[in-house]
């Protein structure tokens, strides 16, 4: 069966608005039927003095995925959280299974970068 995957990378620029941001997108995230939760962590790499949020999950639908996908794009471009994010990456990849009784690509993948 297709599990349609995404994964988040964003660079915030202070630890609380990526802690906001965590807590909306979990808020956004209830209802939706998650197949694998890969990572979901906020926090800051001392090294690189970079603050993150990191997200990658494999979702039942592809409505689901689609939704969150949206989430974001939207925080990227508007309101007060676009002013939030630095830069950020989106990536979501079609992954089947060999009981698939339809033949689909499961080689695609979209992204989408923001750079501010």
């Amino acid at each position: 069966m297709s599990k349609p995957r995404l994964i988040i990378n964003l660079d915030i620029d202070t630890l609380a608005h990526a802690n906001t941001m965590k807590n909306n997108l979990q808020v956004q995230l209830v209802g939706k039927d998650i197949f694998e939760t890969h990572n979901f962590s906020s926090g800051s790499d001392g090294l690189n003095n970079r603050i993150f949020l990191n997200a990658d999950w494999r979702f039942k639908n592809l409505a689901d995925r689609n939704s969150i996908w949206k989430f974001i794009t939207g925080a990227s471009t508007s309101g007060t959280t676009k002013n939030w994010i630095n830069t950020g990456s989106l990536m979501s990849r079609h992954l089947c299974s060999h009981d698939d009784p339809e033949v689909k690509d499961c080689r695609t993948t979209n992204y989408e970068e923001f750079l501010k």
